[in-house]
């Protein structure tokens, strides 16, 4: 049933016959008592977001907005990503006759390029078209992949000449409501929770989660933000300690504009929480930790709610049962 089992949930909702599903979602949420030891709290929630279907959170977003827009005869879409909701984007289109323009950097990691061409299956890629000026392009049954130096602008000039539905976070307003599951799963096997940190880029899973907790609970336990020293519009909003740099292990993190801003840190506010700006010697303790103690070999972007919770406790933060997102591979 993947996220359809909380379709009473769903603002709108979707028919049977258009729900799109990869079984996603009912992640693990795994303890790490000897992590909390070392940290000096009580418990660690690991979220394993990582585990969907294409390794991300992504895809409880994409399922749910694909299938929306699939009951309402949309059959043209367009994602820009560094990767991940690419990945997600192609794999869900595939349940149905659509078509899918995929806009990326030319510098995507190769980790991430890799799971791109395996997703649309493609076996022999040129890698010199990476180098070329101008943008380039490949293409698998309806599925096209555009490398890109402007990802992002060149996505939204291809939606506004070719009519298409933009499936980014950020602009499309049902990319909230996916999230919004992790909320409720976390809700029925947790009952102690006292802060949550996600890794943030646009925004749109904070918000998810947050909204989650008033379809049930009505109000939200802290919620932690987590950036990096080199994208940090939302987080440096309430931390001040630390050192811009051009660079970051956590490439997924890369929303510069910030559209969901406001709405962003009126939720951390309300729900008591912060934001915290991370480095990559921070990044790659957390990530070594995670593998040592809690037997979980993640990526950066994921690593980074630990290292946000470190950076927090450091800061003297009263948290004691924290759910750390692991967001994606």
């Amino acid at each position: 049933m993947g996220i359809w089992k909380y379709n009473k949930y769903f603002d709108p909702k979707v028919k049977k016959n258009y729900r799109l599903t990869l079984d996603e979602g009912n992640t693990p949420c795994k303890k790490c008592f000897k992590l909390a030891n070392i940290l000096n709290i009580k418990t660690i929630y690991l979220k394993r977001e990582d585990l969907n279907p294409t390794g991300s959170f992504k895809d409880r977003s994409i399922a749910y907005q694909l299938s929306v827009h699939y009951q309402n005869n949309k059959s043209s879409f367009v994602i820009s990503s560094t990767g991940n909701a690419a990945i997600s984007s192609i794999s869900y289109c595939k349940l149905f006759n659509c078509y899918l323009s995929v806009f990326v950097s030319k510098k995507i990691p190769a980790d991430k390029l890799l799971r791109l061409l395996k997703a649309i299956e493609i076996e022999n890629f040129d890698h010199s078209i990476l180098q070329k000026e101008d943008t380039q392009s490949i293409t698998k049954d309806n599925i096209s992949i555009y490398f890109s130096k402007k990802p992002k602008s060149d996505s939204i000039k291809y939606v506004n000449e070719n009519k298409s539905v933009h499936l980014r976070g950020s602009n499309d307003e049902l990319a909230t409501s996916g999230f919004k599951t992790i909320t409720y799963e976390l809700v029925n096997k947790i009952k102690n929770m006292d802060a949550i940190f996600i890794p943030c880029s646009s925004g749109t899973s904070t918000i998810g989660i947050y909204q989650g907790f008033f379809d049930i609970n009505k109000s939200s336990p802290p919620i932690h933000i987590v950036q990096t020293t080199k994208v940090h519009p939302m987080a440096s909003v309430f931390d001040k300690n630390y050192s811009k740099t051009t660079t970051s292990l956590a490439s997924a993190i890369s929303d510069r504009v910030a559209h969901r801003k406001d709405q962003v840190v009126e939720a951390i506010s309300r729900s008591g929480g912060s934001g915290l700006v991370i480095n990559d010697d921070e990044i790659l303790t957390a990530q070594s930790l995670l593998k040592q103690h809690c037997n979980i070999d993640t990526s950066f972007d994921s690593s980074l709610s630990l290292a946000g919770l470190i950076k927090a406790i450091k800061n003297e933060s009263n948290i004691k049962r924290p759910v750390l997102i692991l967001s994606g591979k």
